[in-house]
């Protein structure tokens, strides 16, 4: 319902992904690769491949807390959003990683209000989570948030979200390119990979 992935490779409607078949079929078009990430997850000791992007916290709640609303088709997340908007969400967890130039493991012990790791620019076809990411490049874009945040600043936040200049805009807002991450969080957390549901 969200077409992040259509969006990150400019298919913008069913037209656009007819062409862009026609083409690949008549060779017209130069095929280029795109990473597969290994996610490997700690307790249940197998890995998980992921191409788009890992969410947790608001992003995750907001997505898989509206599965049983598939109906409203990308509406759902709306009603997901004024939920958020409302009553906040604030979860535990510890962030690792590596940035891209450095050997560092830095460490963020805290509670987490946004937190996407991914290498698409698109969340959703309305939902620019990360400008400056690259689908076909190895690192990882992480966009995450610390902010202990009330109804006013939330609504900041989401309104620069939907404009995609939120990492610009919203001083709480982080953004690192790391080769290398891990995240630590409760049992009971949702988390979302490629949009779809984990419960680790």
């Amino acid at each position: 319902s969200g077409n992040g992935l259509s969006q990150s490779i400019n298919i913008f409607s069913v037209e656009d992904s007819i062409k862009k078949i026609k083409n690949i079929y008549s060779g017209n078009v130069k095929m280029v690769n795109v990473p597969i990430w290994d996610v490997s997850v700690d307790k249940n000791s197998y890995i998980i491949p992921a191409f788009l992007n890992i969410t947790w916290s608001t992003i995750a709640d907001i997505d898989l807390n509206t599965e049983d609303k598939r109906w409203m088709g990308k509406y759902r997340f709306y009603y997901g959003i004024l939920k958020y908007l409302f009553n906040g969400c604030l979860k535990k967890g510890k962030l690792e990683y590596i940035e891209s130039h450095s050997n560092e493991v830095k460490t963020i012990d805290d509670d987490f209000s946004l937190f996407c790791a991914t290498n698409a620019k698109w969340l959703s076809d309305d939902f620019l989570i990360c400008p400056y990411a690259d689908i076909q490049d190895p690192s990882i874009d992480l966009v995450f948030s610390n902010e202990k945040s009330n109804l006013i600043n939330r609504t900041k936040n989401l309104y620069h979200l939907s404009k995609g200049d939120h990492i610009e805009k919203c001083e709480n807002i982080i953004h690192k390119n790391v080769k290398w991450f891990s995240l630590k969080t409760n049992n009971n957390d949702l988390i979302s990979i490629d949009g779809e549901f984990n419960k680790f």
